[in-house]
């Protein structure tokens, strides 16, 4: 997101000695568009091109790696009152789910705190978290096949402010995962130099699972640095039915 940047180095109250450490900041930066349409024509592999840009002045050489691993939705839920309550279902195929929940500044002021649960059939908390800012996570890492809801219950700092709106990404973590690879004319090994979009096509190993309607089919192409044998940098990517 473009802007100002504040990184805070906090060390808990609970800490007895003292405590050494170093913080190293680097900026590597990618922008792809065009992973979108994902095709898997009769017979072949599935196969999306896309374009891969280069935002920083550090050229990239090495390959790109990773996996279909998920599959997710991002809605707006607008609600009156102070709790929200969001019904989901869990199958075999899926090891774990997760929630991305943000909120706005204006909708934020209007709670002292906010809690986040995820509750099993029977209404037992499975997991536990809440707002300590306007962007907060929940997950369920292991997660039995059955039917769960995700609970968001507010305390308003006053009983007329109860309409207010929340951004929930909802995904589902899949056991079996899809390996995709790209090349570049044909290549594993490339090279992505500073502000020159590059054509990349991108490869499944296999056919993954349909997405359930109303969500998307998500991965992470991790880019591998030859010259220094570490991983440059993890970039999400969505494929849109």
């Amino acid at each position: 997101i473009p802007g100002t940047w504040e990184v805070d180095i906090y060390s808990s109250f609970r800490n007895r000695t003292p405590v050494k450490t170093t913080l190293e900041a680097r900026f590597d930066g990618l922008e792809a568009e065009g992973f979108d349409g994902l095709s898997i024509p009769a017979g072949e592999e599935p196969m999306a091109v896309g374009t891969v840009m280069n935002r920083f002045n550090r050229p990239f050489h090495g390959h790109v790696s990773g996996e279909v691993d998920s599959f997710e939705r991002e809605e707006i839920h607008d609600v009156e009152g102070d709790t929200l309550e969001i019904p989901f279902s869990v199958d075999s195929s899926v090891q774990g789910v997760s929630f991305e929940l943000t909120m706005d500044a204006w909708d934020y002021a209007k709670f002292t705190d906010v809690a986040v649960n995820i509750l099993d059939a029977s209404g037992q908390a499975m997991s536990k978290g809440g707002f300590s800012s306007r962007r907060t996570n929940v997950s369920l890492r292991r997660a039995a096949p059955g039917s769960y809801r995700l609970e968001v219950i507010g305390a308003l700092t006053h009983p007329d402010r109860g309409d207010w709106s929340v951004s929930i990404t909802e995904r589902h973590h899949t056991r079996d995962k899809v390996t995709m690879t790209m090349t570049h004319n044909g290549d594993r090994q490339f090279s992505l130099h500073p502000h020159i979009p590059t054509d990349l096509e991108l490869t499944l190993s296999s056919r993954p699972r349909m997405a359930p309607d109303g969500f998307s089919l998500r991965g992470q192409m991790r880019f591998h640095d030859a010259e220094q044998d570490r991983d440059w940098l993890s970039l999400p990517i969505r494929f849109v039915p």
